[in-house]
């Protein structure tokens, strides 16, 4: 996969990403003449995560561009003492910038709701539309940041002994961290994608990197390692305050809101009370369900969701969307069947697309 250099505050590193048209699957260039899409993905995964939003030809009437955030996936850098929601969205703005993307609508889940968020409160014109699918609560629940924090205990125990790595242990916690996404529900495509996920977590999460990581926290994360897994597993979200009014009154865009209604971690009443959050700022916001998806509703719910994220995009355009082509590809198709995806599992039947 392409990437490109990003000189931001929070130090220069190359982000890897994707792009994808209605004729390309990897494409070099955005097509000028139609709307795109930018997607962010939540912690713990990267840029292939969105491989059955790339493999659907109702979003694949627009462009469509994914990166792998900091440290994540086969994007590298340095992370600064003070990395919070605030300097994620700014690296985002600046990969756009890298990229000359114009203004896009953007699409993230979970951690990436989050920076899809932040990115429209700084930066909101560069965001046409907000779809958040599975949004983090205001605040983080106690319960959900005491399972966060054994995810990382999990983690960090694998290498209490730095010349004998605890290989057990430590796929034990990032497949805890996949839990919280899918219910414990596992299917080849999961599985494909926790194969393609793990090794690049080692690489970016272990004591290799204690250097860049050991004062490293996103929202003031200072651990006896110090590397990702705890910063961006724990603080991130455990130190998260809600945006001011007066933050939120700057975006300019319509907002969705995709709540997956078998999220263990984050029940109705969360969404319910970000909706009213944004909705005393005057931000125009939607709500809509997928019934029995669980966190990562993405994935395994994919159609539902696609579906209500195509139907409130074209909506933004009375006079017409772009035509949806005939038949795509996901980017990522041939690496997750070598990770063991059977694609024909589990498929779901879509409505006609016009």
């Amino acid at each position: 996969m392409p990437s490109v250099k990003v000189k931001s505050p929070s130090g220069s590193a190359n982000f890897s990403y994707t792009i994808s048209t209605p004729s390309k699957s990897s494409a070099k260039a955005i097509e000028k003449d139609i709307p795109s899409i930018l997607f962010i993905h939540p912690i713990y995964t990267a840029q292939e995560f969105w491989h059955l939003q790339f493999n659907d030809v109702g979003l694949r009437r627009f462009n469509l561009i994914a990166l792998d955030l900091r440290c994540h996936g086969d994007t590298g850098g340095h992370v600064p003492p003070h990395y919070t929601r605030v300097e994620v969205a700014q690296d985002v703005a600046l990969f756009m910038d890298a990229l000359k993307l114009p203004a896009c609508h953007v699409i993230g889940l979970s951690l990436g709701a989050c920076v899809s968020l932040q990115l429209a409160v700084s930066n909101p014109e560069k965001v046409k539309s907000l779809c958040l699918i599975s949004p983090l609560p205001l605040i983080e629940p106690d319960d959900i940041a005491g399972g966060r924090q054994e995810i990382y205990d999990c983690w960090t125990e694998a290498y209490a002994d730095p010349k004998k790595v605890d290989k057990e242990m430590q796929a034990e916690a990032f497949y805890g961290s996949q839990q919280l996404g899918y219910n414990n529900v596992t299917t080849s495509l999961t599985t494909a994608l926790t194969a393609i996920s793990l090794p690049r977590a080692v690489k970016n999460w272990s004591p290799d990197h204690f250097e860049d990581f050991h004062t490293m926290r996103w929202d003031c994360a200072v651990t006896k390692f110090g590397f990702l897994m705890s910063a961006s597993s724990v603080k991130f979200f455990t130190n998260r305050k809600p945006h001011p009014r007066t933050s939120l009154a700057r975006i300019r865009c319509p907002v969705l809101l995709v709540h997956c209604s078998g999220d263990i971690a984050y029940p109705m009443h969360y969404v319910q009370e970000l909706q009213q959050h944004l909705e005393s700022a005057e931000v125009q916001v939607e709500l809509q369900v997928v019934n029995e998806a669980p966190h990562f509703g993405s994935i395994t719910h994919s159609s539902q969701v696609n579906r209500t994220c195509e139907r409130f995009l074209k909506s933004l355009y009375p006079n017409g969307a772009p035509s949806a082509p005939a038949a795509v590809t996901s980017p990522w198709t041939k690496e997750l069947i070598r990770a063991g995806w059977n694609a024909e599992e589990g498929a779901e039947s879509d409505e006609e697309f016009v």
